[in-house]
């Protein structure tokens, strides 16, 4: 809705839609690191991008020509599955790192579990159902159009945030 909105009443305008951030990734990986699984709802393949990613691309598109009216959706350079995410985390920490497919009541109670408030446990039940619907499997080259570099990988985030 607020796309659209801006579309209809702003002069001009460009649009940024950002992936899953690959830092709120490598929080939720901290969080999990002492048990050894990282649990997710299914595959969840998502293209994770850097904050640092995302700020260089919008500096690109406000620095830059051409980019009035134009949709960008900025992503990693590959779409991460949950298997590989813990492959990537257990080559990182050094110890194996299991990936553990669960029920959404399965993390809904989990979450329940470690404190958090009903509407983040509601956030996180939403996002975890829409890496698994696919909506952040999406793959571009819009990072590099923008920032004139290609995005970090989720394994770069990843070793500078777990080291």
């Amino acid at each position: 809705m607020g796309e659209q909105t801006l579309i209809r009443t702003a002069p001009r305008w460009t649009i940024l839609r950002m992936n899953y951030y690959a830092e709120s990734m490598a929080d939720e990986i901290k969080m999990s690191l002492g048990t050894g699984v990282l649990a997710g709802l299914g595959d969840e393949r998502v293209a994770y991008v850097s904050r640092d990613d995302v700020a260089a691309a919008a500096a690109g598109a406000l620095l830059g020509e051409g980019h009035s009216g134009a949709i960008y959706n900025l992503t990693g350079a590959v779409a991460v599955t949950g298997f590989e995410r813990a492959a990537i985390v257990s080559e990182i920490a050094g110890k194996p790192i299991a990936y553990a497919p669960i029920t959404v009541a399965q993390l809904r109670a989990g979450l329940a579990q470690a404190g958090l408030p009903e509407p983040i446990v509601d956030a996180m039940a939403e996002i975890k159902a829409s890496f698994v619907a696919g909506k952040f499997d999406i793959v571009t080259g819009d990072v590099a159009r923008l920032s004139g570099r290609p995005p970090k990988s989720l394994r770069d985030v990843l070793t500078s945030a777990l080291a």
